[in-house]
């Protein structure tokens, strides 16, 4: 019997043709590893932590780095308002099978950008391969330590309801990048450019969220698919209260109010990630420490003992529902 010790060759995958399943190993190094700069295991993430910790799902479709950055932000946003201090995210990417493996390398990047705007390390991503796949489906898993940023408590009849940050904003960004050559035909270039930048701050919720955890917040939700309306139901249902929201309150830019009128969407349906719920005692000293660090902010409403939860627009109240689809679920 003879011994082989000749290094075994290794077939080549090319960019863009790639077999259903798991991810070779050569495009996982290049495309995944190499630019998220995550640990040797691709499907186990290692941070060092101590103490209870707790983990954040977050799920996204697209081909857009911005679709991947916005998973990272949900997932991180949605340990935030639970009390929790990130310390890393891992990913898994179901890759369609015949898109091509540049625009996985996008993808990667801007998972890559929305970790390091949170100064987070990527722990684990992997990737696999889908020949049913249309669309890229990015999973985040958030891991954080329970506690880190503040107790959580369940909001209580009577507290205020304060928003930190704008709704749909987040949707209206992807909304603009789906509708690109339509809007352009109908909106200025200076108008709609604020839609097209990077802007990783808007959706991130940390800094809000730790603000307010010093200022006396009782309870947090973190505002994404479904929009502010499916917030402040999940954050009244959390303790079997009611809500009562004054609906000029929310806070809305101009140009997600502009661009849903035109495509003819809810902005208060619409992904929200980067806008926070906050219930407190004492709203107005929750927004004045959040004006100290100028993050747009208000009391949008108050909770209340029935089960009721509305939206008041002059004498016409809106009574909201659980979550059933997100505005950009159309598209």
């Amino acid at each position: 019997m003879t011994l082989v010790t000749k290094k075994p060759q290794t077939r080549q995958q090319k960019p863009g043709r790639v077999t259903e399943g798991k991810a070779s190993d050569a495009v996982y190094q290049r495309s995944a590893r190499k630019i998220t700069g995550c640990g040797p295991f691709r499907d186990l993430g290692q941070f060092p932590c101590g103490g209870d910790v707790c983990t954040a799902l977050a799920v996204s479709t697209g081909f857009d780095a911005e679709d991947a950055g916005t998973a990272v932000h949900m997932a991180v946003n949605r340990l935030a308002a639970a009390g929790a201090l990130p310390i890393g995210v891992s990913l898994l990417v179901i890759w369609p099978a015949e898109a091509d493996e540049r625009a996985l390398k996008t993808l990667m990047r801007g998972a890559k950008a929305a970790a390091k705007a949170l100064n987070i390390p990527i722990g684990a991503a992997d990737v696999h391969f889908s020949a049913s796949q249309a669309q890229p489906l990015v999973t985040v898993t958030a891991t954080g330590r329970a506690g880190g940023l503040f107790e959580s408590h369940l909001p209580a009849a009577g507290q205020d309801i304060i928003m930190a940050g704008y709704a749909g904003w987040q949707g209206g960004r992807k909304l603009a990048r789906l509708r690109k050559e339509p809007l352009t035909a109908h909106f200025s270039e200076a108008f709609l450019e604020p839609l097209y930048q990077e802007d990783q701050a808007s959706a991130s919720v940390l800094k809000a969220a730790a603000i307010a955890a010093k200022a006396g917040a009782s309870a947090m939700y973190a505002a994404d698919e479904g929009g502010i309306y499916s917030a402040i139901w999940e954050l009244a249902a959390s303790a079997d209260l009611g809500a009562r929201v004054t609906l000029k309150s929310i806070l809305l830019r101009q140009e997600t109010v502009e661009v849903c009128d035109h495509i003819d969407v809810s902005p208060y349906q619409l992904l929200s990630c980067g806008c926070l719920l906050i219930a407190a005692d004492h709203g107005q000293q929750i927004l004045g420490a959040l004006a100290g660090a100028r993050i747009p902010a208000a009391v949008i409403g108050h909770l209340t003992e029935d089960s009721d939860r509305v939206i008041i627009s002059d004498d016409e109240v809106r009574y909201l529902e659980p979550f059933r689809q997100d505005s950009l679920q159309i598209f």
